[in-house]
């Protein structure tokens, strides 16, 4: 409830600056156009702990409305994880079953951001995203002793949905040598819950087995970090204006 309160207090804050330009120092050489990337950062978006990232950048593209206020976009494309394998039974024919997990990409976000410099170089910001759902496959295969490959009938299909986020921030920003930019930033937000739903597709003829796969599975707790939670969101960047 305190950190409730504390999120409100701060969210009626930065309205109150957006609100009251009138005082804010404006740099009149400000130019209209910021477009930088995010190449380092500390958050636990993605994550239950904080982690230091660089593989994830953000592009960002934030066009001045009037000389302290800007409107833009935020992409990042997020990571490509590629096809796993595990070893789901050994029979003692020597026949090993492998579980595939097919390569998908998560992390992939779309966001919204507002900024409002209200003194000098430091702004506050508003900032509504959202990061894209990806589907992940998983088939079971079979490997005999003669080195015979062949596909079992089972298939599970796990659909993480979109999520949306929010955040406010306070950052800094500046322009320097006519047309760089460099700046750093903290968000703390909230991330909403993620829906995920599991298909199975199997045929209880070729094995009995499946049900009792099916029967043990189909009620596990795939997280994936889908439970709703605060975050933070620490980056420094880097750019030009134009």
């Amino acid at each position: 409830m305190k950190l409730k309160n504390k999120i409100i207090k701060i969210a009626f804050f930065i309205l109150y600056i957006y609100t009251f330009p009138i005082y804010s120092e404006s740099n009149s050489d400000r130019k209209k156009l910021h477009i930088y990337i995010t190449p380092a950062y500390i958050n636990n978006l993605n994550q239950k702990g904080n982690v230091w990232g660089t593989s994830d950048q953000y592009l960002n593209l934030m066009f001045g409305l009037f000389n302290n206020f800007y409107l833009g976009l935020s992409y990042t494309n997020g990571n490509r994880i590629g096809e796993q394998y595990s070893i789901y039974a050994l029979t003692r024919q020597n026949q090993l079953t492998l579980n595939r997990k097919s390569d998908h990409l998560t992390g992939e976000k779309l966001i919204f951001k507002s900024q409002f410099f209200f003194w000098n170089n430091f702004y506050t910001s508003i900032n509504l995203g959202v990061e894209k759902g990806y589907k992940i496959y998983e088939n079971l295969f079979s490997i005999s002793s003669n080195n015979n490959p062949e596909i079992q009938p089972y298939q599970t299909t796990t659909i993480f949905a979109d999520r949306l986020f929010g955040s406010i921030g306070l950052g800094y920003r500046r322009e320097f040598l006519s047309n760089f930019i460099i700046g750093t930033e903290f968000e703390f937000g909230y991330l909403s819950a993620r829906k995920i739903n599991k298909y199975y597709t199997f045929d209880p003829g070729y094995s009995s087995n499946y049900i009792n796969t099916y029967l043990i599975t189909k009620d596990m707790n795939e997280d994936k970090n889908g439970s709703p939670r605060n975050y933070h969101f620490i980056s420094i960047y880097a750019g030009v204006a134009i």
